[in-house]
């Protein structure tokens, strides 16, 4: 409703500017600038919405993104990545995330930390070629009990062409049994909260 009141006005001020009327030219230049601070302030409320909502979603999204470029060993016959190769992309793209916030998976291993995949799924909506730069976005969805969620989604020139979930699983690297949620991932499970 505000958005419609501001083109409004705009509006009649530039008509009114512009129209020819008898209006001294003291009176245009009072519409012109009218119609300038309008639209600055506009603007800035615009921004400074999006910069709000942006750091929202930064809070409430434990995300990172990674691009990877298709290798020519990476493709199949008729030219596309081969479907196989994108398990090992989302590892990657998993690994860097937790990396970035500060968890490694060399020193969970060290630590007698397992994380196997239990459940995989991918949807492929259209296909990435030799040489394309692909950019996943990785999604820490939910840490609960044993497991973690990851949401994948592999952007090709900004248009969707995958998208993937996969669980893990913590298991204790003495007896391959789940355990529960290691101490690392304690600040990960408050930030989804």
């Amino acid at each position: 409703l505000i958005n419609r009141v501001i083109t409004l006005i705009c509006v009649f001020l530039i008509f009114q500017t512009f129209r020819g009327s008898n209006i001294s030219l003291s009176w245009n230049i009072f519409y012109i600038y009218t119609v300038i601070i309008i639209l600055i302030g506009y603007l800035c409320q615009s921004i400074t919405w999006s910069l709000i909502i942006q750091e929202k979603i930064d809070k409430l999204m434990i995300s990172h993104e990674i691009q990877l470029r298709i290798r020519y060993g990476e493709t199949d016959q008729m030219g596309f990545c081969y479907y196989g190769n994108y398990a090992q992309f989302l590892e990657v793209a998993r690994v860097e995330t937790l990396r970035k916030f500060g968890i490694s998976y060399k020193e969970l291993e060290e630590e007698g930390i397992l994380l196997p995949v239990r459940n995989f799924s991918i949807k492929y909506i259209a296909p990435a070629k030799y040489d394309d730069i692909i950019h996943i976005q990785t999604v820490v969805n939910e840490i609960k009990n044993a497991q973690i969620i990851f949401t994948y989604s592999i952007f090709l020139n900004k248009k969707l062409i995958a998208t993937a979930q996969t669980e893990l699983v913590f298991v204790s690297a003495k007896n391959f049994r789940p355990m529960s949620m290691p101490k690392q991932f304690e600040f990960l499970k408050q930030k989804l909260v």
